[in-house]
C-alpha cells in the first residue's frame, strides 16, 4: 500500500485498505497517493509545516518527507498526498520569495512514479472514457512532470 502509485496496462490501479465498516461495494475508489516534489525552494519553505499546506492544497495530506525537526536536508521538498484521479495533474504553483517581493517565481511540481496520465487534460483517469481537455492545452502536461528515479 505504501510503494505505489500502481499501474496495469497503463493505467492507474488505485488500491485502498477496507476500513471494516459499510460494505465493500460502496467503497469509492477515487485518489491515489503520490509522492511529489518541488525542488530548490527556498531555505525556509523546506519545512514540514509548508509541505503540509501544499499537500493539503494538491489534496489530502499523507506525510511530509522530513527530519526529526521538521525540516528538509537537501534541496527537493517531498510530499506524499491522496490526488484525485478525475481532476488534473497540479503543474506547479507561483510563491514569493519575501513579503516586499512585487515578482511571483514558479515552482514546478515532479510526481514520482506517476502512472500513464493523458497529456491532452492533465487526468490520471478520463470519468466517463472521455477526454474533455481544457480549451487552450497546448503543452501544458508533459513527460516533464514526472520526476527522475535518480
Amino acid at each position: 500500500m505504501n510503494n505505489g502509485p500502481w499501474q496495469f496496462d497503463f493505467s492507474v490501479l488505485i488500491m485502498k485498505e477496507y476500513e471494516g465498516k459499510g460494505r465493500p461495494s460502496g467503497m469509492v475508489f477515487d485518489k491515489v497517493d503520490l509522492w511529489v516534489r518541488v525542488v530548490d525552494l527556498p531555505p525556509d519553505k523546506r519545512s514540514e509545516a509548508f509541505g503540509k499546506a501544499l499537500g493539503n492544497w494538491l489534496g489530502e495530506i499523507v506525510r511530509v518527507d522530513v527530519d526529526k525537526e521538521g525540516f528538509v536536508r537537501g534541496s527537493q521538498l517531498r510530499v506524499r498526498a491522496k490526488i484525485s484521479v478525475f481532476e488534473p495533474l497540479v503543474r506547479g504553483f507561483f510563491l514569493k520569495k519575501s513579503k516586499e517581493d512585487k515578482e511571483k517565481t514558479w515552482f514546478d511540481f515532479h510526481y514520482e512514479k506517476v502512472p500513464h496520465f493523458c497529456f491532452d487534460c492533465g487526468r490520471l483517469v478520463h470519468a466517463g472514457g472521455i477526454c474533455i481537455p481544457p480549451s487552450d492545452s497546448s503543452s501544458q502536461w508533459g513527460r516533464w512532470l514526472r520526476a527522475s528515479s535518480g
